[in-house]
């Protein structure tokens, strides 16, 4: 997706977007609430999570509350600030609570936080929510592996003739054995997506991970280090594993 159109919970799944997003109000203000939305996005793209946050707050005091506090939750969970981009997130559900985005988004900061048992349950909640995200079941089955269980029946069950060949439903043919890690890689070079291909190491990274293979994680995770993946949630949650790896070494 182009760089400058690129807009946080996209990234989560196009189908996430609801009809209308980025329109919290309406006239004058709601065109520089929509403008200041798009430049802290494009900011936190470049790494400047700190100017982001404040374009994103400049957004909200304008009257787009929901699109700047979601925005703004991932500028603060790539800086760090954990609590802060939680209470976004609570402070987004609350005003859109059928919405999924700030759902999806909460597993994958608590996927960066290690806390996998509340990825599990935030997984299970999407399940009786509309549209699907289908990178849940993938998240959820990697927490699963990191607590000792077993989730492969579980993911299993999302897969069917119609989306097993497609992203990211791709990466759990991987997981359960049916490609192998250089395959999913080399399909997703091929594919010619960038977004296919800065996500797909994080999953083979995950899986060297649960098969206790230490420097081939790595040397997966370290594949979509580079500007160009800082639009997908897959850049950060590799950043963050690489970040644990190399703290358990030390």
């Amino acid at each position: 997706m182009g760089r400058k159109a690129r807009v946080w919970w996209l990234v989560l799944c196009c189908a996430l977007l609801p009809v209308g997003a980025l329109a919290d109000s309406q006239g004058k203000d709601g065109q520089a609430a929509k403008d200041l939305i798009m430049q802290g996005a494009n900011l936190d793209l470049q790494g400047d999570h700190a100017g982001a946050i404040a374009l994103f707050s400049k957004a909200i005091a304008l009257g787009a509350e929901y699109d700047g506090t979601l925005e703004r939750s991932f500028a603060y969970a790539a800086s760090g600030h954990f609590a802060e981009a939680l209470q976004d997130l609570d402070r987004a559900q609350a005003l859109q609570p059928k919405a999924t985005a700030p759902v999806s988004a909460r597993y994958w900061f608590q996927f960066q936080l290690d806390q996998f048992a509340a990825v599990v349950a935030t997984t299970d909640k999407l399940k009786s929510m509309s549209p699907p995200d289908p990178y849940a079941p993938l998240l959820r089955f990697i927490a699963e592996a990191r607590l000792g269980r077993d989730g492969t029946a579980e993911l299993a069950k999302t897969l069917d003739d119609s989306n097993k060949d497609q992203w990211p439903q791709a990466a759990a043919q991987m997981f359960l054995g049916q490609v192998s890690p250089d395959q999913l890689l080399q399909w997703a070079e091929q594919s010619g997506n960038d977004q296919v291909a800065c996500e797909a190491p994080f999953y083979v990274g995950e899986y060297f991970l649960i098969h206790q293979n230490r420097p081939y994680a790595q040397a997966a995770l370290q594949q979509n280090q580079q500007d160009l993946c800082r639009s997908v949630l897959e850049y950060y949650a590799a950043r963050s594993e690489l970040a644990s790896l190399n703290d358990s070494v030390q």
